[in-house]
């Protein structure tokens, strides 16, 4: 259990693939929401990792993975969440700091991490450089083609508690592509996926990405979701913690 004040969930160690399994946010249930499920290819999704170490803090778990034959890659997983952000723009803020790098001369990999949660409409957070980000949407439903984005930012989705919009983005920085995808329910299922790394990484070179979720207010999301992108751009790269 991951917990702090108003946000409340669990994660498999094992099987971060599962991702973070949100309970509560907020008045809130939240049962059915997923977040930062961390993949990888070659290997199977479904696969176990090994633990090498675990820390447990308050409102913190870091966990490192052993290397394998199928995943040449020595994985550390940082997971926190916290009340607010330093801007005080949210109800409550979770952290995902994922750091590899491979043992190997050169590993030929590809790292992505998903979320997937029931939504009744969508907006699109674009990065508008020295203007800031501003909202566009909601976006329509993107069918059996997935909606691709190559520009930072972030999507804002309304979440069915009437209360609750929760905004998901990446560290600018760390930005390599989004695709967003939704399956029919009621309400529609989205799922956002980040990708992390594609390609080879060579030994020696140690690749980090931060991505961050915001539970805002409904009511003043369109002010609070600007300024929590604003706190994570300007924010220092995350090193270690």
């Amino acid at each position: 259990m991951l917990e702090h004040e108003s946000l409340a969930g669990t994660v498999d160690l094992t099987r971060p693939h599962q991702g973070f399994t949100l309970q509560r946010v907020g008045p809130c249930g939240a049962r059915e929401v997923k977040l930062f499920c961390v993949g990888w290819e070659p290997a199977a999704q479904t696969q176990e990792l090994v633990l090498e170490e675990v820390v447990v803090q308050e409102a913190k778990i870091r966990a490192v993975y052993v290397c394998s034959l199928a995943r040449p890659l020595r994985l550390e997983l940082l997971w926190r969440v916290s009340s607010c952000d330093k801007a005080r723009t949210a109800r409550a803020v979770m952290d995902l700091i994922a750091s590899f790098h491979t043992e190997e001369l050169q590993s030929q990999a590809e790292l992505t991490v998903r979320s997937a949660l029931p939504a009744t409409a969508v907006w699109r957070l674009a990065s508008m450089e020295e203007q800031g980000a501003a909202l566009d949407g909601p976006i329509d439903r993107p069918g059996p083609c997935p909606l691709v984005v190559n520009r930072h930012g972030g999507f804002l989705f309304h979440l069915p508690c009437p209360e609750v919009s929760y905004l998901q983005m990446v560290y600018p920085r760390d930005f390599r592509g989004d695709t967003l995808t939704c399956a029919e329910g009621a309400p529609p299922v989205w799922e956002l996926r980040h990708r992390l790394l594609s390609g080879m990484l060579e030994k020696g070179v140690i690749v980090r990405a931060w991505i961050r979720g915001v539970f805002c207010d409904r009511e003043d999301e369109q002010a609070q979701a600007p300024a929590a992108y604003a706190s994570l751009a300007e924010a220092d790269p995350p090193l270690s913690d």
